[in-house]
């Protein structure tokens, strides 16, 4: 291992020694050398910065891992909506069925492409409706379950059925988005999402989700509409960042909406620019968490056994080792 990440976690690496260090010679000779009792504060100072240093590199969305093995993007909506015509756009080549029969995706059909020099793993799900048909109604549950997973949904609905709901309840424009997700992945999906954030305000449940998610709501068939609709549409479009008013078949709003598409997996993959290296590998993300539980256990041992503690700092360094090369007692000797 090398770069960024080799330099972090040896740099970490290096203060947990100095603090193993000093803890052993405190052990050792405190009671010859008269040692100060504000070393134990030092030590404690110095491994309390950097198990918030940890915890911040931990929570990091596993960016990084995203990078490596690619975002997870699911398509989602009701039959014939469009969405086997937009993977095939996508990827610029027939992947998918397209009928204007319904139900003719009936199980999840994936593949890979490279956006914006990202790897996007990207999967065309059975259309959402109620059927008798248990084939059917399999990929539906198949749908939902991958959806719930998705590190960002694509969920597509006819532009001309946007509008007959605006108008049948009466909706506000920013109410749209939530409105379609209630409606058209139905009450359980809704449910685990009210269960998962702890929420009985529906409304908020389903803001959060969709600003925590990555939703882009995509009203498609643009090309079908009327002057006075495309109008409407386009204001729609205009008024929340979310929503893009595309046509798979003619191409229309295509680009604006891969722009924008792009931009939602860089920011999962890579964040801003500035940002500390992330972590790319489950394996390395493992030892950086059992370094910190380390850590912790130092900071719960330290009042009342000195020498269990400075146990846990050895482990905590061991860990990280693991990652960036063995760990020698000479290392400890010699600082």
């Amino acid at each position: 291992m090398g770069g960024a990440l080799h330099n972090l976690y040896s740099s970490w690496a290096d203060k947990i020694k100095k603090c193993l260090a000093t803890l052993e010679a405190y052990i050792d000779f405190s009671e010859d050398q008269h040692l100060d009792n504000t070393i134990l504060d030092t030590v404690k100072c110095s491994v309390d910065k950097l198990k918030q240093e940890i915890a911040t590199h931990l929570s990091d969305k596993r960016k990084g891992e995203k990078l490596r093995s690619g975002v997870f993007v699911v398509l989602v909506g009701r039959p014939n909506v469009g969405k086997s015509s937009l993977l095939n756009n996508l990827c610029k080549r027939e992947i998918a069925i397209v009928s204007s029969t319904a139900g003719t995706t009936r199980d999840i059909i994936e593949t890979s492409l490279n956006l914006g020099g990202y790897l996007v793993n990207i999967s065309d799900t059975a259309g959402i409706r109620e059927t008798f048909d248990s084939v059917e109604q399999e990929g539906v549950k198949r749908t939902k379950e991958r959806s719930r997973k998705a590190d960002i949904l694509l969920f597509l609905v006819e532009s001309k059925q946007v509008l007959k709901l605006m108008d049948s309840y009466c909706l506000k424009e920013t109410d749209i988005l939530a409105h379609l997700l209630h409606v058209e992945l139905g009450e359980d999906f809704f449910n685990d999402i009210k269960n998962l954030q702890n929420s009985s305000d529906e409304n908020q449940c389903l803001t959060n989700y969709c600003v925590g998610m990555n939703v882009i709501l995509l009203l498609n068939k643009i090309d079908l509409l009327s002057p006075e609709e495309f109008q409407r549409i386009s204001h729609l479009e205009n008024s929340n960042p979310a929503i893009c008013a595309i046509s798979c078949t003619e191409g229309m709003g295509m680009g604006r909406f891969v722009d924008h598409f792009t931009r939602n997996v860089q920011e999962i993959c890579c964040g801003h620019r500035g940002e500390e290296p992330t972590i790319t590998q489950e394996r390395h993300r493992q030892y950086v968490q059992k370094c910190y539980e380390h850590l912790m256990e130092f900071e719960s041992l330290l009042e009342c056994d000195i020498a269990i503690a400075a146990y846990n700092l050895r482990n905590a360094t061991n860990e990280l080792g693991k990652i960036t090369g063995k760990i020698r007692v000479d290392d400890i000797l010699d600082i």
